[in-house]
């Protein structure tokens, strides 16, 4: 009975550190999201979805997406302007 006891706390001690590891583990990827990575995004007129409002600024539907998508990750988003698609492609 004396064995069983020191098995039981040994489970639970190894089942704590295993706890503690799996933890840390996923908190890491929230420590390297704190650098900054500037992301370049192909931006060409498409409806509503992406357009350039009347000063001259990327807007839309992709460009709020990003916007909120930035608060997540700490991405900068460095627009460059294209004709269409194909082009957006070939730049990129």
């Amino acid at each position: 009975m004396h064995i069983w006891k020191k098995n039981k706390k040994s489970l639970r001690l190894i089942s704590l550190l295993a706890a503690v590891i799996i933890a840390l583990t996923l908190m890491l990827p929230s420590f390297a999201a704190k650098t900054a990575h500037t992301v370049k995004v192909g931006f060409f007129p498409l409806g509503k979805f992406q357009y350039y409002d009347g000063a001259g600024n990327p807007a839309g539907y992709n460009v709020d997406y990003l916007n909120k998508l930035s608060q997540v990750t700490h991405w900068k988003y460095e627009y460059v302007k294209c004709a269409n698609w194909v082009e957006a492609t070939a730049l990129l």
